[in-house]
Order: C-alpha cells, then structure tokens, then sequence
C-alpha cells in the first residue's frame, strides 16, 4: 500500500502545474514577464523548502540560481545550485535531542558559448560538485567543445553538447586524481501549451576514473507574471563506487521559480 501511495502522490505532484495553469489568462504566454528590463540579462531564481515540527523534526532546502548574458557574438551561463537535508535524532541513552546532516551538496557550472552561426557554437565550460556524504567528495571539470541546435522547432528544441578536457576528482578519503574526460549533454525542451514546457537535459562525463550520467525531467507551469512552479526528477549514475555505496541516486522536487 505505500507503494501505491507514492505513485498517488506522483501523479498529483506531475499533474499539479497543469491545474496552476488554468488558472492563468489564456491570452497570456508561457514567456514570463521580466522583473527587469535589460533584456541581455536573465535571471532566475528557484526555491523549495520542508519543515517538519513535533514528534520528528527537520529541515530539507533545495535552491538554484541561473544566469544568463549575452554580449555581442558570447552567451554566458552561470548556474549555482544546493541542497541540504537536516533532521534531529533522540539518543536513547541521554534522551537529548541532536541534529544530523544526512546530504549537503553544492553544484557551480560556468559556460560559454561563442556564435559561430545561428545553429553553431563553440563552448567552453567549467564545473565544480561538492558533495559532503557522496562517493566523490568534489569533482572539477574543465573541456571546450562544439554545441549546436539539432532541431529548432516553434514548439521543441534540442541543443547537443561535445567536449573534451580534463576532470579532476577528491574521493570522500582525501586522495585526488585527475584524468582527460570527455562531456556530452543533450537539452530537449517541448512546449507543451501556451503556460506549460517540459525539459529533459542528459550529461554524461566519462574519463578513466568514473563515469558519471544525470537525468532531469522537469514539467514547469506559468502560475502568475514571472512566478513559476516546477516539478522535477533527476536520477545520477556512478559507474565506479565503493562497495556499501549507492551507484544510482535519486531525487524528486517540486519549486517555485521567480524570473528576474
């Protein structure tokens, strides 16, 4: 039975946005109304929260800031993202309650992209994960590659990513190592109605250490102005981890976005 409450719960959180979305003028586009004027600049900031109180007590953030600019023939790209999980737990000899930090993660991404056609860039792109509880304590990539846009539809869209460079990896014992990588990522996005997009973006990074994948679904709905909601899966694949560790991690979210 709680499996199939969660598939319940699922399938109302997936179905949620679309509710949201009727209740938005139907005259009104998915585009979001800006709450600044400078159209070389976009920013959005994304937010979800969980608080529990009583008897069980704990604190669960997600956020995410992305940041867009254009300037002449370049497009940059800056992303941060972080979550934190914390919850408290009664010593059943002391009888005193402490906190416990079970997953605090942190993701900075740094790109850019040089106009080569209207369909073809050039790229280069730096990333930084730290993962306090993961596997790989921290993973850094550097590569410069080629982008372009393999379909350029009214509704949907598909940009590709390929670049090689070279990866440096901490493990949760301290030890670093670095290796040439190669990074793949494929952006898919399909307009699903005049309030509603859906987005699938796949990345890969393989080099001789590890061979990471992540996945994410995300269905996001127009609520008001420049606020949107947005419900999100993202699975992460490791190809090489200690026995005892988890090679396949999940998560499932459901935010509010604010476009700046």
């Amino acid at each position: 039975m709680k499996f199939l409450n969660y598939i319940i719960v699922f399938i109302l959180l997936f179905t949620a946005p679309f509710s949201f979305a009727r209740l938005v003028d139907e005259n009104s586009l998915y585009k979001l109304e800006p709450l600044l004027t400078d159209t070389t600049l976009n920013i959005n900031a994304e937010f979800g929260a969980l608080f529990t109180t009583g008897n069980t007590e704990s604190t669960s953030i997600l956020s995410k800031l992305a940041l867009d600019y254009e300037m002449d023939n370049w497009r940059h790209k800056y992303t941060f993202e972080s979550l934190f999980i914390q919850y408290d737990q009664i010593d059943s000899e002391t009888n005193k309650r402490t906190s416990v930090t079970s997953d605090e993660r942190y993701t900075l991404n740094a790109e850019g992209y040089y106009k080569i056609t209207d369909t073809k860039s050039a790229l280069i792109f730096w990333g930084n994960e730290f993962d306090r509880f993961g596997q790989y304590r921290s993973i850094s990539s550097l590569v410069v590659g080629y982008n372009f846009r393999a379909i350029d539809g009214s509704l949907i869209k598909l940009d590709v990513n390929v670049a090689p460079g070279y990866t440096f990896i901490e493990s949760d014992n301290g030890s670093t190592e670095s290796a040439p990588v190669v990074r793949g990522s494929a952006i898919y996005s399909w307009r699903v109605s005049r309030t509603s997009r859906f987005t699938q973006n796949v990345t890969f990074e393989t080099s001789s250490i590890n061979t990471r994948v992540v996945m994410e679904s995300a269905l996001t709905a127009k609520i008001h102005g420049s606020m949107l909601m947005k419900v999100s899966y993202q699975a992460t694949s490791d190809d090489d981890v200690d026995d005892g560790t988890a090679n396949f991690n999940t998560q499932t979210s459901v935010t509010l976005v604010v476009n700046f």
